[in-house]
């Protein structure tokens, strides 16, 4: 999955900067559901040779899953409070 606006990466990207080797991961952690099922969020950070501000995501569907419904939720990095910002619910095929 690929968004932008998902916060602080370190190590930190110059804004209009190209990414490259190492990438950079995102500070806060993120939590995924799929068809109400926990998926593992395997990766969250830059992108190579995108710029800045593109995040790759990289999530395990889990195999029961029935729904192609993604909902992804933004955690705060110092700990599991939600940071209060809405969930996002994204359609996959």
């Amino acid at each position: 999955m690929y968004a932008t606006g998902l916060g602080a990466v370190d190590p930190p990207l110059a804004d209009g900067s190209v990414t490259g080797f190492p990438l950079s991961q995102h500070v806060a952690t993120f939590k995924a559901t799929v068809d109400g099922q926990e998926a593992n969020v395997l990766y969250a950070g830059s992108v190579p040779r995108l710029l800045a501000g593109v995040s790759q995501l990289n999530i395990e569907i889990p195999v029961t899953a029935r729904s192609e419904a993604v909902q992804l939720k933004i955690w705060d990095a110092a700990g599991p409070q939600y940071n209060g910002a809405p969930a996002v619910t994204v359609f996959v095929q």
